[in-house]
């Protein structure tokens, strides 16, 4: 079989004009980028590499994210390596990095909780000069973490347990807490290539997806700086509640929700002793 036609009958297959998964799936499987599969459209496909390459297309018509089939997916331009342990590392999350990184100076102690992949700690670290500490309860995904911390020469300290409480044992206190915490309801519809693949543990909280926003709320105090910033990803239905939640724990201090480029409700800093912002 040529590979133009293989890509095709992928294509016809997956049935959305808009997707690349085929190309993706392909590029990892022979390490070509894309021009280089446009010029060998005509040329025919390896027995070998064209069971591989039905093994990969098998699995994703099946449901599994292509993420995880390959490996790996690209977070704020850098490769991180996934699997069924860890979130898959999303765009909107690149937009509270890039606010984070605007509050980071030189020498400040940050840490990221619920650091699965290691994404945000990894290009935390990558992206300044900040003292990285990340938390996760999973063993599973510190694993993935730290390697993914040591692919791209990363100096990030990982700690597990539970929320901060390894901080608070260790004594550590925070210039900047950041968290993408799990924060769907388990009432929440979601995708199947999502519910069915990806880790429940890092999905979904109780109390409509608000119980850990309200806990590291309740621990932060504990852990935080005379001076600190925290900043969490949210989900898109949150932020009101948050508007009301907030002042329940911080009454004294300035909080924002922001939007992601997409217009939704995506982000909530909280700006604790901070008198200008």
């Amino acid at each position: 079989m040529l590979l133009g036609e293989l890509l095709k009958h992928a294509h016809d297959l997956i049935d959305d004009p808009h997707t690349n998964i085929p190309e993706r799936l392909y590029e990892d499987l022979t390490g070509d980028a894309y021009y280089q599969l446009l010029l060998k459209r005509e040329e025919p496909v390896e027995e070998a590499l064209l069971m591989q390459y039905k093994d990969y297309l098998d699995r994703y018509l099946k449901g599994e994210p292509y993420q995880y089939i390959i490996g790996k997916e690209y977070f704020y331009g850098r490769e991180f390596d996934v699997n069924s342990s860890v979130l898959i590392p999303r765009y909107e999350t690149e937009e509270l990095v890039e606010k984070v990184l605007s509050y980071i100076k030189p020498g400040m102690v940050v840490a990221d909780i619920g650091t699965g992949s290691g994404a945000i700690a990894v290009t935390l670290a990558c992206e300044s000069k900040a003292d990285l500490y990340a938390v996760d309860i999973s063993k599973e995904a510190l694993k993935t973490a730290s390697h993914n911390a040591k692919k791209h020469e990363a100096s990030v300290t990982f700690l597990e347990g539970d929320l901060l409480q390894p901080l608070i044992d260790k004594d550590i206190h925070v210039d900047i807490l950041v968290s993408n915490p799990p924060y769907i309801d388990y009432d929440e519809v979601l995708d199947p290539r999502v519910v069915d693949h990806e880790p429940h543990l890092a999905l979904f909280a109780d109390d409509h997806g608000y119980a850990c926003y309200e806990n590291i709320f309740k621990q932060a105090p504990s852990i935080l700086k005379e001076k600190a910033i925290l900043a969490f990803e949210i989900g898109y239905n949150q932020g009101e509640r948050m508007k009301h939640l907030v002042p329940l724990y911080f009454p004294d201090d300035t909080f924002e929700v922001i939007k992601d480029i997409n217009g939704k409700d995506r982000m909530l800093f909280i700006y604790h002793n901070y008198e200008n912002i």
